[in-house]
């Protein structure tokens, strides 16, 4: 596919516009009692239920093989509308190397050893709000979903080697909505986030401003207007002054699915989230990048 580079000027930042053609009744167990599921040559995927009394959350949790003494970093996936459900399987998008099995993949892995998380909230409940549209961060309550995935993010960190100061967060569609949630609930937990098709809170922009982005949308969006990425992240970028931790690209003509679908097969897509570290904790890995301006 034939790729156009031009450079975008957002107020105070330059940002790269890349433009192409474009889814409980019994006892829950806990990541303590996970069971084990196959998983790739890399490492094993273990399925397990995060709950509280207010809900559960599904989810699969990737375990890198010969990980060693070194602490790695986690990639968070949260999926789109129509991966909702119970049946913790759907999140995964089996055999389209998306979210969950791309960065899993024998090919990601053997350059980027990672813990990968793929949650799932049921169908009711989305990881944001009550729909796909901007929405007020100060006045839309934590859904129950995202709560009980940041309580679970904590736990993983607490209990396994992965390092705090390289935590990503990604997603798509409804799950992209939630990434810029997730990053406007817990702004000192990640180091870098990948949002794809998904709006947010552009009036909270200022929680967020340093860290690591990079935003995908299609052009022709006809389910998320691509003006949520747009508006989202100009705000982002209006506060976050000249850097190169933050991205926009846009699909030209590209549908709601472009934004995923393109996104994973950029080149640098993988390298460039593998690089950031939270500057506000200490890292195991010298080699990344802070999110924020030392």
């Amino acid at each position: 596919m034939r790729l156009l580079r031009i450079l975008l000027q957002v107020p105070v930042v330059s940002c790269l516009l890349i433009c192409a053609s474009a889814a409980l009744s019994a006892p829950l167990p806990s990541v303590a009692d996970a069971t084990p599921i196959a998983g790739d040559g890399q490492g094993q995927w273990r399925k397990a239920i995060e709950s509280s009394a207010d809900g559960a959350l599904p989810y699969q949790f990737f375990v890198p093989s010969e990980s060693g003494a070194q602490a790695l970093p986690l990639v968070i996936f949260l999926h789109g509308s129509g991966e909702a459900g119970t049946d913790n399987q759907a999140q995964m998008y089996a055999r389209r190397n998306v979210g969950p099995t791309f960065f899993a993949s024998d090919v990601v892995q053997s350059q980027y050893k990672a813990y990968v998380l793929a949650p799932q909230t049921p169908k009711p409940v989305r990881w944001a709000s009550d729909n796909l549209h901007e929405y007020d961060f100060d006045t839309t309550p934590i859904t129950v979903s995202m709560q009980l995935l940041l309580e679970l993010t904590d736990k993983l960190i607490a209990t396994h080697n992965i390092d705090p100061a390289r935590v990503y967060v990604g997603g798509l569609s409804r799950g992209g909505q939630g990434t810029w949630n997730a990053l406007l609930q817990r702004p000192e937990l990640f180091a870098a986030a990948f949002p794809m098709a998904g709006g947010g809170s552009p009036a909270h922009a200022d929680r967020i401003d340093h860290l690591a982005i990079w935003a995908f949308h299609g052009t022709a969006d006809r389910i998320t207007p691509p003006r949520y990425t747009r508006r989202m992240f100009s705000a982002v970028a209006a506060l976050a002054g000249e850097t190169d931790r933050l991205r926009l690209t846009e699909y030209e003509g590209g549908i709601h699915r472009s934004a995923w679908l393109q996104g994973h097969r950029e080149a640098d897509f993988a390298s460039w989230i593998f690089q950031w570290r939270n500057p506000n904790v200490a890292s195991s890995e010298p080699g990344a990048h802070a999110s924020a301006e030392d």
